[in-house]
C-alpha cells in the first residue's frame, strides 16, 4: 500500500500543462511538497469554458485520486471570465472533491472579469474553507 500512494503521489509530481491552439500555456498544475498542496497556476486567456473545464477537471481528478487536502490556484495572471462554469463546478465537482479537500486559496485575478468570477465562486461556497488573497506569499502562508 505504501508503495502504490508514493508512486501515484510521483506521478503528478511532474506539471502538468494545458496549451492554447497556438502552443502556449494557459495554466500548469503541480503538486508541492512542501506545502503538500495542489498548485494550479493560470497565465492570461483560456479562451473557452471547454478549456477551463478541462483543468478543473483534471485537477478534481487529482484530489481524489490522491486524497489531497489543500488547494492553492494563482489565478493572479488569468485573464477572461468563467462564470459561465461556476454551476458546473458546483454541480459537478465539489460534490466528488469534499471528500478529501479541506483549504483552498485563491489569488485574485487583476483582471477584472476574471476577479469576479474568483469572487463569485467563493460566495457559492460554503463546503470547505476557500479564502481570497491579494499575494501568492500570504496563500502559501495561509495553506501551510
Amino acid at each position: 500500500m505504501y508503495l502504490s500512494f508514493t508512486l501515484t503521489l510521483s506521478l503528478i509530481m511532474e506539471p502538468i500543462h494545458f496549451q492554447r491552439a497556438s502552443g502556449s500555456v494557459y495554466c500548469t498544475i503541480r503538486y508541492d511538497e512542501r506545502e503538500q498542496c495542489l498548485c494550479d497556476s493560470w497565465d492570461g486567456k483560456f479562451g473557452t469554458q471547454d478549456n477551463f473545464q478541462k483543468v478543473i477537471q483534471k485537477t478534481a481528478d487529482l484530489i481524489t485520486q490522491n486524497k489531497i487536502t489543500k488547494l492553492l490556484s494563482d489565478q493572479s495572471r488569468m485573464e477572461g471570465s468563467y462564470d459561465g462554469s461556476n454551476q458546473w463546478i458546483e454541480q459537478e465537482i465539489i460534490p466528488v472533491v469534499i471528500k478529501h479537500l479541506k483549504r483552498h486559496a485563491i489569488v485574485l485575478p487583476k483582471n477584472i472579469f476574471a476577479n469576479l468570477s474568483a469572487k463569485d465562486y467563493v460566495k457559492q461556497q460554503g463546503k470547505y474553507e476557500v479564502r481570497l488573497f491579494g499575494s501568492v506569499e500570504d496563500a502559501r502562508k495561509w495553506i501551510a
